[in-house]
C-alpha cells in the first residue's frame, strides 16, 4: 500500500520491504547452503516509484539464482520463498516469487575434454592451451544438449590487437573473427582423432 514519503505509517512500504529481502537473500541463502556448495544471488534490477515523496504501492526485483548442483538448486529456491514469506509477513506486504525456466549445469565429457585438448594443443600448440581449474557460475545453455548427448564446450579467446581485450558484456567488447578459423581447425582435429580406432568411445546412460 502506498502513500506519500511524510506518513509511512500510512503505508505499506514496497521499498523498505525490497531492502530487507535483499539483505536477508544475501546473507541466509548462502548460510544455508552447504560451504562446499557453489551457490550465487544476485539482484541486477529493481524497479519502482515514480517520485521522490510519495511510496509506491510496487516494486520490481529481478535478479539471478545460480548453482552448480540441481538438488543445491532446489533447496535454494525453497528457502528464497521462506524468506520472502517471511520479510511480507513482517513488513505487511504481498511478495510474490517467480523463477523463469533456467539452464541447467554444464557438465563436459571427460573423455570428449581430453579429446578437445589434444586437438587444440596439436592446433595451436600446448602452451596456448589452459584448463579452466574451477567451474564458473556463469548460465550456459550449451548444457540442454548435454542432457541429449555426450559433448564437451571449450572457450576459444577472440582477443587481439585490433579487436581489443575487452571483458565479457563490456560495452567495448569485440570479436577477433579470425579466432572462428581456428576453432575450426580444433573442431576438424577433434574429428580426425575421434574417427582413431583405439579411442574409446564415452558411454552415458540418459
Amino acid at each position: 500500500r502506498g502513500g506519500h514519503a511524510a506518513r509511512p505509517h500510512e503505508a505499506n512500504d514496497p521499498i523498505a520491504a525490497s531492502a530487507q529481502l535483499i539483505n536477508a537473500l544475501y546473507l541466509h541463502v548462502p548460510r544455508a547452503t552447504d560451504s562446499q556448495d557453489a551457490v550465487v544471488v544476485t539482484i541486477g534490477q529493481i524497479v519502482g516509484g515514480d517520485i521522490a515523496n510519495v511510496i509506491p504501492e510496487q516494486v520490481e526485483l529481478r535478479g539471478t539464482l545460480r548453482t552448480l548442483d540441481a538438488e543445491v538448486r532446489r533447496r535454494a529456491v525453497d528457502h528464497v520463498r521462506q524468506i520472502a514469506q517471511g520479510i511480507g509477513i513482517s513488513t505487511g506486504t504481498e511478495i510474490v516469487v517467480e523463477f523463469n525456466q533456467s539452464c541447467a549445469s554444464v557438465r563436459n565429457d571427460p573423455l570428449l575434454s581430453r579429446l578437445i585438448r589434444e586437438a587444440a594443443a596439436a592446433v595451436v600448440g600446448a602452451e596456448s592451451v589452459q584448463e579452466i581449474p574451477r567451474p564458473s557460475m556463469g548460465s550456459e545453455d550449451f548444457a540442454a544438449y548435454l542432457s541429449h548427448v555426450p559433448g564437451v564446450m571449450f572457450r576459444l579467446g577472440c582477443a587481439s590487437e585490433s579487436a581489443g581485450s575487452s571483458s565479457l558484456h563490456a560495452p567495448t567488447f569485440d570479436v577477433d573473427e579470425q579466432a572462428m578459423a581456428i576453432g575450426a581447425r580444433i573442431m576438424a582435429r577433434a574429428v580426425v582423432q575421434w574417427s582413431q580406432p583405439e579411442l574409446a568411445r564415452p558411454t552415458r546412460t540418459i
